[in-house]
């Protein structure tokens, strides 16, 4: 039997997105490390042009593609350094910031650009070309980019596909881990569609939820009657009765 391999760390930036499937969040991409450009392959949550990452994983040989990093874990974060951020916004993540535009701003503001975009979008209109207008667009478009990549990086560390996550943000929003947190079988809604015992083990396990939480009691009541109604039990009064019960009992 072969023996384990030890996992290794590799440190580098988001060059390319080479292939990214939406559902399951398996992504191909080129990092750049120690001025090398490498393929790195694996499961992640959200990913940009510019993001600076830690992956944890080993070398393997594709026999189409050659070598590759094929990551296990990861640790992400927004870009930090000038050039990554001019990486960043020249690849369009930011509805209405260009190549040239990008320039200009991360010209004018260095490292502090992704935060004065969000929090002070008043000193982008002294760049020629941005007025206060557009600069309140664009402040607006990056708060809710910075959400939604926080939220699914956040909701990366639960059992909970990729497809699952987008699910949640667009119920939810930047209160979707809040939202979670709170009362974790909210999974199990129509709109999110996470089985019970699923939602169950995040709650007990992962949240360290009473077993006899008010929520779980409610979301158990409803899981039993509607596995009972689903398996056409005979009794029509009992299953109306639990469709009624369902219906009149919010996951929220």
């Amino acid at each position: 039997m072969e023996e384990n391999k030890e996992l290794l760390e590799l440190c580098g930036t988001v060059e390319d997105i080479i292939y990214r499937n939406p559902t399951n969040g398996y992504t191909v991409m080129e990092i750049e490390s120690d001025d090398y450009i490498i393929t790195a392959v694996g499961l992640i949550t959200s990913i940009d042009i510019g993001d600076e990452l830690k992956l944890i994983g080993n070398w393997k040989v594709h026999n189409k593609y050659g070598e590759q990093f094929a990551f296990e874990y990861y640790e992400q974060s927004m870009p930090s350094t000038k050039e990554n951020i001019l990486k960043y916004l020249s690849a369009g993540t930011v509805k209405g910031i260009g190549k040239a535009t990008a320039k200009k701003i991360v010209d004018t503001f260095g490292e502090d650009t992704l935060e004065i975009i969000r929090d002070h979008p008043e000193k982008l209109s002294l760049i020629k070309g941005i007025s206060k207008e557009k600069a309140i667009e664009l402040s607006e478009d990056i708060k809710n980019t910075f959400g939604m990549r926080e939220t699914m990086i956040e909701l990366g560390g639960y059992p909970i596909s990729i497809n699952e996550s987008i699910k949640i943000w667009k119920l939810y929003g930047n209160d979707a881990v809040d939202k979670i947190k709170e009362n974790p079988y909210v999974l199990c809604s129509e709109d999110i569609g996470v089985e019970f015992a699923r939602a169950d083990s995040i709650a007990v396990k992962t949240l360290k939820k009473s077993l006899d939480d008010e929520y779980r009691v409610r979301a158990g009541i409803i899981h039993i009657l509607s596995e009972n109604t689903r398996r056409n039990w005979p009794t029509r009064g009992l299953c109306a009765y639990a469709t009624t019960f369902s219906c009149s009992m919010h996951w929220a």
